[in-house]
């Protein structure tokens, strides 16, 4: 951790690092990890590590406010993610959620269309071409029911004699 000081790159020593404990410390997570190795070429590597359990609960979270509570039971954790990301960026595609998933891409199109059929998402593409790769699925959104005013009730006039 020295060689930050004595190659000027910090003003005050160990300024930073106490105040990345600090904020580390105030958001509830993990602290983080220094190390400094090398002696011809020194090398000074921080670890900040994020709360992964707090994280899933507020894309769950997410996840079921679009979807609503019902839909949300019947979800496996891949497909909220995909959800989330629609929610986020507006649509995905097959090569997003393969790389949001890591898993296979025929896999990831299964669950798209899984999510399709359900009519969660909308399947966006040409008609025209076989396999569209700009092809996109985005939150299926029903079409809004017309809403009808009635007209407030006007209390009875007085008949004039």
């Amino acid at each position: 951790m020295n060689a930050l000081y004595f190659f000027d790159y910090v003003k005050c020593a160990h300024e930073g690092t106490w105040r990345m404990r600090q904020t580390m410390q105030d958001l509830q997570l993990p602290p983080p990890v220094f190390a400094e190795s090398g002696a011809a070429h020194p090398h000074f590597k921080v670890v900040l590590k994020n709360n992964v359990e707090h994280r899933k609960r507020w894309l769950d979270a997410d996840a079921k406010r679009i979807v609503g509570e019902a839909v949300f039971q019947t979800l496996t954790e891949h497909e909220m993610r995909f959800i989330n990301y629609v929610a986020e960026f507006g649509s995905i595609s097959v090569t997003d959620a393969v790389r949001i998933s890591e898993k296979a891409w025929g896999t990831c199109k299964i669950l798209l269309m899984g999510l399709v059929k359900r009519g969660i998402l909308k399947h966006v593409h040409r008609d025209n071409v076989v396999r569209d790769s700009k092809a996109r699925f985005t939150l299926h959104t029903a079409a809004p029911t017309p809403v009808r005013t009635i007209p407030p009730i006007s209390p009875p006039r007085p008949k004039s004699s």
